[in-house]
């Protein structure tokens, strides 16, 4: 039987732990496999770079388990990380820049309060611009880190 050695094929990557809550209940800590360098600014790649990537499927690793997984990027609910997990800012042009207090409203019922932090053009400056634009995933910052939201199961946006 052929056996191929998996170094040469093994991309580099950055571990960061993670939470990542799905539409179907399912709750679960992973590791996320994020690039040590970003096209779009030093470092590494940010959180909200890794959840915009164009492909469907997220590659983890189950904590639990230690199996690698492929997960549905559609259908992650919340994506939870510590405070210092690499993060983009948005701050780019003549932008307006507000943090407020939220409660959101999940469709499943559940419940999220944290601090959302708004960079937008002067003209459009209103919180509602911001939960509109046309990214799936928001980060709001809770107590203990960051969580990434998917605006498809959020149900109502408590100001």
């Amino acid at each position: 039987m052929l056996e191929l050695d998996p170094a040469p094929y093994r991309v580099p990557t950055l571990d960061l732990d993670a939470r990542l809550r799905l539409a179907d209940g399912i709750s679960m800590a992973v590791t996320l496999f994020l690039s040590p360098g970003s096209s779009l600014h030093p470092g590494p790649e940010s959180l909200d770079e890794y959840l915009a990537r164009s492909r469907r499927f997220l590659p983890v690793r189950v904590a639990e388990s230690g199996r690698a997984l492929l997960v549905n990027r559609d259908l992650v609910q919340l994506l939870e990380a510590g405070a210092d997990a690499p993060v983009l800012g948005r701050l780019s042009g003549e932008q307006a820049r507000s943090v407020d207090l939220v409660r959101l409203e999940m469709t499943d019922g559940h419940a999220l309060e944290g601090a959302v932090e708004s960079l937008l053009p002067v003209e459009n400056p209103r919180l509602s611009d911001f939960f509109n634009l046309n990214e799936d995933f928001f980060p709001v910052v809770v107590a203990d880190g960051i969580t990434y939201v998917n605006k498809r199961f959020v149900s109502r946006i408590w100001l």
